[in-house]
């Protein structure tokens, strides 16, 4: 039988709930690529980058906003204007094809 702190002891291992996101990151879970952009963001910035491409490719526009940011602003990268108008661009283009279209699920975007 499972004592209680055999439970617990994955959960507060930050370590293997980064790997079982990473995980589910790689097999297009765009929560799980979204949830690890926001905690590498302040300490491994380019890193968090690498996620919000990801978490853009599968249609999350949340990951767009964030990739869109980071190129503009060149937050763990160098500017890119360009790239910067790409994820504008593709956080439009979810936006129009995949938000607008189901008007009870609101999402807040910001450009």
């Amino acid at each position: 039988m499972l004592e209680k702190n055999d439970i617990w002891k994955d959960y507060h291992d930050t370590k293997k709930g980064r790997e079982y996101l990473h995980t589910a990151c790689e097999k297009k879970n765009v929560d799980s690529c979204y949830i690890l952009q926001r905690l590498l963001s302040k300490k491994h910035p380019e890193r968090a980058l690498d996620y919000a491409v990801k978490g853009c490719e599968l249609d999350d526009i949340r990951s767009c906003q964030t990739a869109y940011q980071m190129y503009l602003k060149g937050i763990g990268v160098e500017k890119n204007s360009e790239k910067a108008s790409f994820y504008k661009e593709r956080m439009g283009f979810i936006y129009r094809n995949h938000v607008a279209s189901k008007p009870d699920e609101s999402i807040r975007v910001t450009m």
